[in-house]
């Protein structure tokens, strides 16, 4: 006999997600319980993604941005952001509204400062060991961040990068930024240390969040971030105030299983929710969640085949629903919500994804240039559902066209070598 029916391991993005995904499909709360590491919850990051689907969490979204900008050594592209605008989460008031939602009748009990020392599927089910006792449940859902072994262990051997940053949000004395204007990488700094640029978030004309970001092998020492951070601020009349300080590493690889056990499933960055190519999850996570949510039953349990939970998470060849913007030969099926929810893992984004990664590792200096020309030669709308998970072959097909042929072609046949040897 089970104690719960699903047990969520770590309250982090994904662990929360799940949470009101499950409430907001009528599921019963006092069948599932959340463990929580942490004793409580801080303002330690920040979530951002082009809007392209419908989701919870809207009405914490702090800022939107209408226009962005990618700056080379030599040129700069600005483009107008249509109706897909940035926007940006922060952490702060996600875990508030997430608490608000958990946090009331019928809610699903979150429960903090309690550290899972193992999980381990026995077929009828798995049983977790805490620091507080132990726990039975019919379905986990584990959503702790992976370890360093893990990430070694799971990515591609040898050839994988990670998208490792320093932020700081300022206020400055002096009017500077644009507060309409989101600054995705700005390439005008060194490169010596890996493919380097800046990422400037700025939420009025005296204040952004200024993020120091490198895609490399491992991380860097603290000090070179913020020497990186300085000189930029350097360029800006007058003082500034740290308002506050931000850092992360993620693993820009692809690889990552879902499904360990036939009763457990990872969540968030262990699960592969991270996009290989560019770091975003956000909208991810929460297209898994609400394909999971979608097997909350009418009596208020969770159930499903484990043929139909692949299922729902879409095929590897899933094709002609209609996105959300409305593009015909989506690589998707939909949720609740109407949204398109993409196979997270399709073969033609996967293999994209697997491409570029190697092409930047093989040629770093190169990629200035080629994300300039990524956001220079691709119409805007296609670009942004790219980005989005949500394109349809047609906007692929445009993406590949803004990248030089023949080079990618060459690193096509040899990450094929690489990343699936035979």
């Amino acid at each position: 006999m089970t104690d719960v029916e699903v047990a969520i391991i770590g309250g982090g993005c994904s662990g929360l997600s799940l949470g009101v995904h499950l409430l907001g499909r009528g599921f019963d709360g006092g069948r599932a319980v959340i463990l929580e590491s942490r004793s409580q919850f801080e303002h330690d990051r920040t979530w951002c993604y082009f809007r392209s689907l419908r989701h919870p969490f809207e009405e914490c979204v702090g800022h939107r941005w209408h226009h962005l900008e990618v700056a080379g050594p030599e040129r700069t592209v600005r483009r107008s952001l249509l109706d897909q605008p940035y926007e940006y989460i922060p952490a702060a008031t996600f875990y508030a509204h997430a608490q608000s939602k958990l946090d009331r009748p019928q809610g699903l009990p979150l429960h903090m400062g309690v550290r899972v020392s193992s999980c381990e599927d026995r077929g009828d089910y798995v049983c977790i060991q805490t620091d507080q006792g132990e726990l039975r449940a019919n379905h986990v859902f584990d959503a702790r961040p992976p370890s360093w072994e893990y990430i070694q262990s799971k990515c591609n051997k040898k050839d994988f990068l990670l998208q490792h940053f320093h932020g700081w949000h300022v206020r400055t004395d002096r009017a500077y930024f644009d507060p309409d204007h989101v600054t995705l990488m700005d390439f005008r700094c060194s490169q010596r240390d890996g493919i380097h640029f800046t990422y400037v978030l700025p939420f009025g004309p005296k204040e952004a969040l200024i993020e120091d970001t490198y895609f490399s092998a491992a991380p860097l020492p603290a000090s070179t971030y913020e020497r990186a951070l300085e000189a930029f601020l350097e360029n800006i009349p007058g003082g500034y105030e740290i308002l506050r300080k931000e850092q992360g590493v993620l693993p820009m690889a692809a690889g990552f299983e879902r499904t360990p056990s036939e009763n457990i499933r990872y969540l968030g960055i262990a699960g592969g929710m991270i996009r290989p190519s560019t770091g975003y999850a956000f909208l991810n996570i929460q297209r898994q969640s609400a394909a999971i949510a979608r097997f909350v039953q009418p009596d208020g349990s969770l159930r499903w085949s484990r043929a139909g939970t692949r299922m729902s998470l879409g095929s590897r060849d899933s094709l002609g629903s209609r996105d959300s913007l409305g593009s015909r030969d989506s690589l998707g099926s939909r949720d609740s919500l109407g949204n398109v929810i993409p196979e997270l893992n399709t073969r033609i984004l996967h293999t994209l994804d697997v491409i570029f990664l190697s092409y930047l590792i093989r040629r770093p200096e190169t990629a200035p240039e080629i994300f300039v020309r990524l956001f220079d030669h691709t119409p805007t709308a296609p670009l942004l559902r790219f980005l989005s998970e949500t394109p349809s072959l047609r906007d692929i097909a445009k993406v590949m066209r803004a990248l030089p042929l023949l080079p990618f072609v060459s690193e096509a046949i040899y990450s094929r070598k690489v990343w699936y040897p035979s």
